[in-house]
């Protein structure tokens, strides 16, 4: 019996020890409702949000394109000692919701100027 209550306890001290260096989302930052399903071991360090704002995304080639609307913006850290995972399996972890979302999404226009 006594091997068992000292596997027991061993058990439950390297759960609780993962629990404690777990890094808690930095106050008062969420995920963002489009991506709800975060990739394992990653923690908000950073956020940032407004009604309306600008941006300036960087293209390959030619000058960079300036969105404009509601702005959300957040970092994402990878827990120390945890393997970074691979950007085919970020991709992969958002890919379900991403298809959900162009479901219920209105079709796009064109204008035919």
């Amino acid at each position: 019996m006594k091997p068992l209550l000292t596997r027991t306890i061993a058990a439950l001290s390297i759960a609780l020890s993962a629990l404690a260096f777990a890094e808690p989302d930095r106050k008062g930052c969420t995920d963002h409702p489009l991506f709800p399903t975060r990739m394992p071991d990653f923690f908000i360090v950073d956020c940032k949000s407004s009604e309306f704002d600008g941006y300036d995304f960087f293209v390959a080639k030619g000058p960079k394109n300036h969105q404009e609307g509601r702005f959300t913006f957040i970092t994402y850290q990878l827990a120390q000692g945890k393997p970074d995972a691979s950007g085919i399996a970020v991709v992969r972890n958002y890919q379900p919701r991403w298809r959900i979302s162009a479901a219920r999404s209105p079709p796009a226009t064109r204008s035919a100027g």
